[in-house]
């Protein structure tokens, strides 16, 4: 029975939520070989130039620079879209956090505010 309750409130958050898109990019990392053999590697990141084993956030977005390349992925309201039957989102830019409200009640939230870390 507990089995039976925990998979239908799996199912009815499924319906309810609905992702809609991911927020993730991907770019290579630049090799450079100088005239004495040395090589720099680097990548091409959202304010330019990011060096091997910088991260950075920027315009709600998690970017970091490895030997395998550009890793960045949105955070908060920017780590995709979702979807809330009766509700819209509401984004604050600055924080990077999302709260639902109710589309016919604008002051009445449908969850709780979320804000990444």
């Amino acid at each position: 029975m507990k089995c039976l309750f925990v998979l239908s409130s799996v199912i009815i958050a499924t319906i309810l939520i609905q992702p809609v898109a991911s927020s993730c990019t991907a770019g290579p990392i630049n090799l450079n070989v100088d005239d004495n053999g040395k090589i720099d590697q680097y990548c091409d990141g959202p304010n330019g130039r990011m060096e091997v084993g910088e991260t950075l956030r920027h315009d709600c977005t998690d970017c970091s620079c490895t030997k395998n390349g550009l890793s960045c992925c949105g955070v908060g309201y920017r780590g995709g879209a979702f979807h809330v039957e009766g509700c819209e989102m509401k984004s604050e830019t600055d924080t990077c956090c999302y709260q639902f409200f109710k589309t016919d009640n604008p002051n009445e939230s449908c969850t709780e505010k979320s804000c990444p870390n």
